[in-house]
């Protein structure tokens, strides 16, 4: 059994607001259109396009490799059922508001992999690739608080293993902080991943080939 733990950090930019001017709070049409877009919202999420920034950190388990940094831009897509937030895609297949189940694919480059020369210790071991992974989840909101669940499955053959996590997230707001602003809201996010044993023997594990006096023969 292994457990990796992510913390992703990021930023939602709202680019409409770039445009705002203070003179529009005092024009009734446009206060008009306040009103109805907060209505809007309490009925759930627009369709639409958002533009912001992720940061990922992570911790390595590999000898004399650092703990992962990445800051990347996010793009968020919701049409109808769908959702793409960066390299990962969801389709809700039935639910409401609180609860939902659907399925997801999604693209990971950055919890697991490595080059051989990441590190002295990883010298003559065989490059370890990221994938694509393809599987089910479920997710339960409550108010700016939710929980997930995802069970996905390597589907091009890197290594053939099942991922299963838990996490949760928390969606800040601070417009009323920064009222003449892009930003619209912080989202913490945090997931506790089990692997299952055909992705520990491929990124944890040590191929005949790649044995040394130093390095043991390891699979389990």
């Amino acid at each position: 059994m292994a457990k990796y733990y992510k913390i992703a950090f990021f930023i939602l930019l709202i680019a409409p607001k770039l445009f705002a001017t203070d003179h529009k709070k005092h024009d009734p049409d446009i206060k008009n259109e306040n009103s109805k877009a907060k209505k809007a919202e309490k009925k759930g999420p627009k369709d639409g396009i958002s533009v912001g920034v992720a940061t990922v950190i992570s911790e390595s388990v590999y000898r004399g490799v650092g703990n992962k940094f990445a800051v990347l831009p996010v793009f968020t897509i919701k049409y109808g059922n769908f959702y793409l937030r960066g390299s990962r895609a969801s389709y809700k297949i039935f639910g409401n508001k609180q609860i939902s189940f659907g399925a997801t694919l999604a693209l990971d480059l950055f919890s697991g992999g490595y080059e051989s020369d990441d590190s002295d210790s990883l010298r003559g071991m065989d490059e370890r690739k990221g994938t694509l992974y393809g599987g089910a989840f479920s997710r339960l909101k409550l108010g700016l608080f939710s929980i997930q669940a995802v069970v996905k499955k390597d589907l091009i053959g890197v290594h053939t293993g099942v991922v299963s996590g838990l996490g949760g997230s928390l969606m800040i707001p601070i417009m009323h902080f920064l009222k003449s602003q892009p930003v619209k809201m912080i989202g913490l996010n945090y997931q506790l991943n089990h692997y299952d044993e055909s992705y520990i023997n491929y990124y944890y594990g040590v191929k005949e080939t790649e044995a040394t006096p130093s390095r043991p023969l390891r699979s389990e």
